[in-house]
């Protein structure tokens, strides 16, 4: 089943790819195009997809909301990637690396603006709750990306402020895909709320995993990302929090111009990571909020092949724990 519905988004996305666009505007599409095909997971259009067929809809009818979610993913993508002046994304060149800032900022409007344009494919009752719905969670993945922002200036963090940063930048739009696939279904209200508050609480939990991989993965470079990236570009990971709240962090003993400055820094970071528990209690963070999604499973069992899948979700992050 996940497979089908996989299947039938790829085929969705490039129909949208193939649409003929203006010659004159090659440049402004082509980074589009080039962010897409460079793959992911493709988990956000997934949740649509289930979460229509949850409220009992059909995946078909979902499909141009599950990519509405997921042009709005790739924009956030590119002009996340700039803001941390990330170099790699999914082992390939980030696009203002390729092209420039201008054309990664303009590349990711343009990638917005299509996706709530694909909206309109739907009728207007139905088009106005699934814009309101993504509207929504843009201006709180924009807040969350803020947070992240200024926290980079920050020399002290509670683990509160850092969850309700995660929260936003990043768990918020999988309860908005789950949310959105049951609205084009017409679900229920409450079922929507239970598909919403269990895409938060994986999503919560997945983001502490990749945090965690991103400093003490062996596959990272496999899929494409820089292994001590966040140490690297200061950024405020749950790591860095639960350690700052034990001790004050690693003196450096080289300059920063030294040739070997990077892996030192990477090497002290993690040792600190891991003398002050901050290693261990991050797993049980990530488990802790695997076991609250658990908990939320929406109770699908007229239909027990759906209701797997959500437990297949859930399989899954447990699996990348080991």
């Amino acid at each position: 089943m996940s497979t089908d519905l996989n299947e039938l988004f790829s085929n969705r996305l490039e129909d949208y790819l193939n649409q003929s666009q203006n010659p004159l505007s090659y440049n402004l599409y082509h980074p589009e195009r080039y962010t897409i095909e460079r793959g992911g997971k493709r988990i956000r259009p997934y949740l649509v997809l289930l979460g229509a067929l949850a409220a009992e809809g059909s995946a078909s009818n979902a499909l141009d909301a599950a990519l509405s979610v997921e042009l709005f993913h790739n924009f956030t993508l590119v002009h996340d990637d700039l803001l941390d002046k990330s170099l790699l994304r999914r082992g390939h060149p980030t696009v203002h690396k390729k092209w420039n800032a201008n054309q990664a900022v303009l590349s990711g409007d343009v990638m917005f603006a299509n996706a709530i344009h694909v909206l309109s494919n739907y009728p207007d009752e139905l088009c106005g709750k699934l814009n309101k719905t993504l509207s929504l969670t843009a201006k709180e993945v924009c807040e969350g990306q803020q947070m992240d922002l200024d926290f980079e200036n920050l020399t002290q963090l509670t683990e509160s402020n850092y969850l309700e940063m995660i929260r936003l930048k990043t768990a918020v739009l999988l309860g908005c895909a789950l949310k959105m696939g049951s609205i084009t279904a017409q679900g229920s209200a409450t079922l929507s709320s239970t598909l919403y508050q269990f895409g938060v609480e994986i999503g919560i939990a997945f983001q502490i995993l990749d945090d965690y991989l991103d400093a003490f993965s062996d596959t990272g470079s496999a899929f494409g990302k820089t292994i001590g990236g966040d140490i690297l570009n200061d950024k405020k990971t749950l790591l860095w929090v639960l350690s700052r709240s034990v001790a004050a962090e690693p003196i450096l003993s080289l300059p920063s111009n030294h040739p070997e400055y990077s892996k030192h820094k990477i090497e002290a970071y993690l040792n600190w990571f891991k003398v002050t528990g901050a290693k261990d209690e991050c797993i049980k963070r990530v488990t802790a909020y695997h076991d609250r999604a658990k908990n939320g499973v929406p109770d699908v069992s007229k239909n027990p092949e759906i209701q797997d899948l959500f437990y297949k979700l859930l399989y899954d992050l447990q699996q990348r724990l080991t």
